[in-house]
């Protein structure tokens, strides 16, 4: 486990990297104009071919090169507007969320190289071992695949996603610059939360069917309701536990519009998520907050009986309720005999798995779906996904992964002093674990608006760690 018991306000003596240096605002936006100019009459014509892709793609690097910064900002306020683009060879890609992340980590990579060269060291990022791990066992997961093209593009863009935690500690080096990032992120979810809640409430009818959620931002409930989950409970952790300032009208706003949008998702897992989550910031021991988790829980129930009793709303939600044990629903035949596969696949190939991707490949999809079958390719649990496809190894460095952030978070939590930092780490906390909990009923670690959250939360509390250490030791008389 990472070494967590020194003193925390000792300094950081890492020299910070070179790469995460900014450039004047002006000269990026000025060049990164030129080059987007004369890209666009390149591109256009040859608009039917890969030179498109291939040109905005060398944009997005050399943006990643000279202004990390403002891909990662882009990255921030473009994730829950994300969408499918097909290129002109059939394949698909994330826009614009994968070409960023992809664009970071290998501006990442040259700069690691070019610091070795010089011989320049920095600090090590503290769980870098874990996430190591869990990149060597997709590298390895691609071995029983016999290194098909779709494990291979599989492969790699999970291997981007899981090194995001990388990125997010080489850049974010100070209090700016991360809730820079943080209020870019508030800001482009509560537009998806606002556009959402517009348009679910005019299907109110149809909440507990992904006919809701045709034409919107997100596929599906189950997404939507793990995307607010990031935003909702950092907001009640600060509510709870942050004493440094009192907390605006805007903060309580907040909360207000990412709890009317959660009200309106009827996915089961994302609900006993939430409530995983909001028990973990509750079971926090701390007298001078007993006041404020009594007051969030009547806001809680009080805000559920004004929404059950909406017309139309109350038999949506006691049907889904109604469901949850019913062998006879379709979603949980269909969720158990995935998990029976995925346990199959785990038992032929007990080390390395099925392969990555294989899942996708072998299990043929449930008849009474219907058409839907097409769109649920996973194991519909992430846990055992991971076990099925990159079998023990795969899976042990999944468990390593996730014991060595929840034990380093829980240490830094009880030795942070400044209370807005120590909200914010059981905030992070708190969601990554109602994504724990999400895991075990459904796969999303495919999809950016969850994977993005996750793996930035793995890269988070250490860098709330480092600025705490530097805020402290630079207060007079430290």
């Amino acid at each position: 486990m990472p070494h967590t018991s020194g003193p925390i306000d000792a300094p950081d003596d890492g020299r910070a990297s070179r790469w995460g240096a900014r450039l004047p605002t002006a000269v990026v936006w000025s060049a990164t104009i030129g080059c987007a100019l004369a890209i666009g009459v390149a591109a256009g014509r040859n608009a039917t071919t890969l030179v498109l892709p291939g040109l905005v793609a060398a944009l997005v690097c050399l943006i990643a090169v000279v202004a990390p910064h403002a891909c990662l900002h882009l990255l921030a306020v473009g994730l829950p507007f994300s969408f499918r683009f097909l290129l002109p060879n059939r394949s698909e890609v994330q826009v614009p969320s994968e070409p960023l992340i992809a664009a970071l980590v290998a501006a990442l990579v040259l700069d690691a190289l070019a610091a070795r060269a010089r011989h320049n060291r920095s600090d090590p990022f503290p769980l870098r071992a874990p996430v190591t791990a869990f990149v060597v066992a997709v590298l390895l997961s691609m071995i029983p695949a016999a290194f098909s093209m779709g494990a291979v593009k599989g492969g790699a863009r999970s291997v981007a996603y899981t090194l995001v935690p990388f990125v997010v500690w080489s850049l974010l080096r100070d209090r700016a610059a991360f809730l820079r990032v943080v209020r870019l992120s508030y800001a482009a979810g509560v537009i998806a939360a606002i556009a959402m809640i517009a348009l679910l409430s005019g299907r109110l009818g149809d909440l507990a069917h992904t006919t809701a959620y045709v034409g919107s931002l997100f596929t599906n409930y189950a997404v939507y309701g793990g995307y607010l989950t990031v935003f909702l409970l950092p907001l009640l952790s600060r509510t709870l536990y942050d004493s440094s300032a009192r907390l605006a009208v805007p903060h309580h706003a907040l909360l207000a519009v990412f709890g009317m949008a959660m009200l309106l998702c009827l996915s089961r897992g994302a609900w006993v998520s939430l409530l995983g989550g909001m028990g973990y910031l509750l079971a926090q021991r701390s007298r001078a907050v007993r006041t404020r988790k009594w007051a969030i829980i009547a806001v809680g129930v009080a805000g559920l009986v004004l929404l059950l009793a909406v017309p139309g709303v109350y038999s949506s939600i006691m049907s889904r309720a109604s469901t949850v044990l019913d062998m006879d629903y379709a979603s949980n035949r269909t969720r158990l005999l995935r998990w029976g596969h995925a346990l199959m696949m785990f038992a032929q190939n007990p080390i390395l798995g099925g392969g990555f991707g294989a899942f996708a490949q072998q299990y043929e999809n449930e008849s009474f779906l219907g058409e839907n079958a097409r769109f649920q390719l996973g194991a519909h649990s992430e846990h055992l996904q991971v076990l099925a496809e990159m079998g023990a190894v795969g899976f042990l460095s999944w468990i390593w992964l996730l014991t060595a952030f929840f034990v380093y978070g829980h240490r830094l939590q009880k030795r942070l002093t400044d209370t807005f930092w120590r909200s914010a780490v059981l905030g992070i906390l708190a969601y990554e674990a109602a994504f724990v909990v999400h895991f075990v009923v459904g796969n999303f670690l495919a999809g950016d608006r969850l994977s993005v959250p996750f793996w930035f939360g793995i890269g988070a509390l250490p860098v709330i760690e480092r600025i705490a250490r530097q805020e402290s030791a630079s207060e007079p008389g430290s």
